[in-house]
């Protein structure tokens, strides 16, 4: 679910750009109307790459790229409320976050009912800070958590890790 008419055409061309077509539904909306727009346990699998930063005090209008950076129009809390609605008891929800903010993250996920099983860090290199974390929940899940190798996009030497260079589908490089 988008809201953002620019983001959701961007999303439709990624899906069909990587054959996704028959595993992905994107349905042009606001996710805090997601009970009229979906059946409650009607989804398996769930993606999300939330807002990463709380809302700015200001009242000025919205842009497009601050909407999908701060919590202007969705908070984290209903991007999780929202998933945990969508997904079947056992579905899995697959989320992109701010390290800065897994604490957040982690409570917003469990007062959905949402158990946080699986979490990777993202670096830009060996020995960077981690700028991404990869979390996967599972709706009713048991306690357990488990911790995947870093994902690092690029070498020391600076060029893409075989690991970013098979997830773009590059074969020489970016």
């Amino acid at each position: 679910v988008e809201l953002e008419p620019r983001a959701c055409a961007l999303a439709s061309r990624n899906i069909a750009r990587n054959a996704l077509d028959g595993r992905f539904s994107l349905i042009p909306g606001d996710l805090r109307a997601i009970r009229s727009l979906l059946p409650a346990g009607s989804i398996s699998h769930v993606v999300a790459n939330p807002p990463y930063f709380p809302s700015a005090s200001s009242a000025a209008p919205v842009s497009a790229r601050a909407a999908a950076r701060s919590e202007q129009t969705c908070s984290l809390d209903e991007v999780c409320a929202a998933a945990a609605w969508l997904l079947r008891w056992g579905g899995r929800f697959s989320v992109v976050y701010r390290p800065e903010r897994l604490c957040d993250l982690f409570c917003a996920l469990r007062a959905c009912r949402l158990e946080p099983k699986r979490l990777r860090f993202v670096r830009h290199h060996p020995g960077a800070a981690v700028s991404l974390v990869l979390m996967e929940a599972v709706a009713g899940g048991g306690a357990g958590l488990s911790f995947e190798p870093d994902l690092l996009l690029h070498n020391a030497d600076g060029t893409p890790s075989a690991e970013h260079r098979r997830i773009y589908h590059c074969e020489g490089g970016i």
